[in-house]
């Protein structure tokens, strides 16, 4: 195994291989996500696209590292409006694995907000007092109303609080999984670790792969401080 010095970071080859099977390099400097991005655009491709087993297995050798697998999870809400006004949970987790890839993430209320997925039943507001997934309580306060809630302020939270009693609802707010890679690649392979990811109030986040749980994926604030892993195309 050989060992370069580039811009004062030490860099480890940790294999070599073609367009599906990447050289990729381990640089050992504690960066912020775009930090490892730009270094890695600058001295190779990108930060490391994970496509098969093969690439995962490549880079588990290097601890918790950044890859290039990052989101902006984009919040709407149901009626259209623009999402200025948050009232997230300081300690709520959504949980990202591989069942929760083909979901979208909706927002329930007990006076602060919670992520959940659309697919579990709830009540929801004007208050209905019945439990239904976020879907069928849109087309419901749709037909009905005007639409889910939409909460833009602190007094719009106190009233459906007083409304409902305290009780878990539904709210007009949700999110599309999208996960993009760093490179532009497609994302068709996954790796999740089955762990909870706090994701609610960031505004991108970024995933981090670790040798101790098997090169198993989780996400983080991108302005955590880590290694990261870079990648080139071996030619000839």
């Amino acid at each position: 195994m050989s060992v370069r010095i580039l811009l004062s970071k030490t860099l480890m080859i940790v294999s070599t291989g073609s367009q599906l099977d990447p050289e990729v390099f381990f640089v050992n400097s504690y960066e912020t996500w775009p930090v490892a991005q730009k270094y890695c655009r600058e001295n190779y491709v990108d930060l490391v696209t994970v496509t098969n087993i093969k690439v995962v297995e490549k880079i588990n050798r290097a601890g918790q590292v950044w890859i290039g697998l990052h989101r902006a999870p984009n919040f709407f809400w149901s009626d259209g409006s623009n999402f200025t006004f948050s009232n997230w949970d300081s300690v709520v987790i959504a949980q990202l694995h591989e069942s929760y890839l083909s979901a979208e993430f909706c927002v329930l209320v007990r006076n602060i907000w919670f992520d959940e997925r659309c697919s579990y039943k709830r009540h929801f507001v004007f208050f209905v007092n019945s439990y239904e997934t976020w879907p069928v309580a849109q087309k419901y306060c749709r037909e009905n109303y005007v639409d889910l809630v939409t909460e833009t302020k602190n007094k719009v939270v106190e009233k459906i609080n007083s409304e409902t009693g305290g009780s878990l609802v539904w709210i007009g707010l949700h999110r599309a999984p999208n996960f993009f890679w760093s490179d532009g690649s497609n994302f068709t392979f996954s790796n999740w670790d089955s762990v909870r990811n706090k994701l609610n109030s960031m505004k991108v986040i970024c995933a981090v792969t670790s040798s101790t749980k098997g090169g198993r994926w989780k996400f983080l604030s991108c302005e955590e401080k880590l290694p990261f892993v870079c990648y080139s195309i071996l030619h000839g």
